[in-house]
């Protein structure tokens, strides 16, 4: 039979004795008492004659919580399921919404001084048994470490970033389409291009229309991530659009 908690301190004060709450055991010689009332360990200690008490003070590093957006900002996970954009782009919107967060962050760490303890452990020990209560301050608390600051940041914005990328990805898309139709026709316009009866001339004449100063935006199109065309994109292009012309002159 499984107790409920209230039966079960109704049946151990029945029968006159103190049920002391702990957390589930950490090993075979510790209980850490759930509560942070040091009177409890106190009461304990006097009731079974014991004369000592163990204690000691705990301190938080500066370093352990100095918020670097830099470096941090590279933990972020690169959600596969929004649309790709650029790595930096990205990172910038997700700062500008956790902007405030951020300075709230690091307002809460400059509050705090750190040369004083921020926990104390309080330890009896009774036949061979650890029992300890664990005391923190408040605003100490409270306050995570960087890391999970900021992937608690990545789940809140979450919804926000995939919104804004995925509406900039579409934003993409159309500019791309626009200047696609605009090679096109500038393509079509030109009577050169109807000479290129081969895969190779269409490449080669791809190649030296992106390459000119007035066509950089073309380029871009067919351009990778780190700037370099590729070239097999552009050929299919180009390879398309006189099937298109070739077709229709059939």
């Amino acid at each position: 039979m499984l107790y409920s908690e209230e039966d079960l301190l109704k049946l151990l004060n029945n029968a006159g004795l103190t049920a002391l709450k702990c957390d589930f055991y950490k090993d075979a010689n510790r209980v850490d008492l759930e509560t942070d009332d040091i009177k409890v360990i106190i009461d304990y200690a006097k009731a079974n004659q014991i004369k000592h008490i163990f204690y000691c003070y705990e301190y938080m590093d500066e370093d352990d919580y100095i918020l670097d957006e830099d470096e941090l900002i590279l933990t972020l996970p690169k959600d596969p399921l929004t649309h790709p954009l650029d790595y930096e782009e990205y990172a910038d919107d997700f700062l500008k919404l956790a902007q405030k967060d951020i300075a709230n962050y690091k307002s809460s760490v400059r509050s705090i001084d750190f040369n004083k303890p921020i926990r104390l452990v309080i330890i009896c020990v009774h036949n061979g048994m650890m029992i300890t209560i664990h005391t923190m301050e408040s605003q100490a608390k409270k306050l995570q470490l960087p890391e999970m600051f900021i992937k608690s940041l990545y789940s809140k914005y979450y919804a926000t970033l995939t919104q804004r990328r995925a509406a900039r990805w579409l934003e993409i898309q159309s500019q791309k389409e626009t200047i696609l139709k605009e090679l096109k026709d500038t393509i079509l316009s030109d009577s050169e291009f109807a000479k290129c009866t081969s895969h190779s001339k269409r490449l080669s004449y791809i190649k030296d229309l992106l390459n000119r100063p007035e066509s950089q935006r073309f380029r871009k199109v067919f351009s990778s991530e780190i700037g370099n065309v590729i070239w097999y994109d552009a050929s299919n292009f180009v390879d398309k659009l006189y099937s298109e012309i070739k077709n229709k002159n059939m």
